[in-house]
């Protein structure tokens, strides 16, 4: 059986859309810098119960207070 995977990657440098977000399949945050916005938050939220997937990459110990 061969099956094939259509793959794309694109770098976001925007502002964070839901817009922009349904269109893909997996959203990937790399080591953010800065805590996300309420508004950011919220369309993270939304974009992960219409089914979208993150993955949040993050160095020891988490976010620094």
């Amino acid at each position: 059986k061969n099956i094939k995977y259509q793959k794309q990657l694109s770098l976001l440098t925007e502002k964070i859309s839901l817009e922009k977000l349904r269109k893909t399949n997996l959203f990937i945050l790399g080591g953010p810098r800065s805590l996300f916005t309420n508004e950011e938050f919220e369309i993270l939220r939304q974009y992960l119960e219409e089914g979208g997937n993150i993955l949040i990459l993050q160095g020891e110990g988490g976010e620094e207070k």
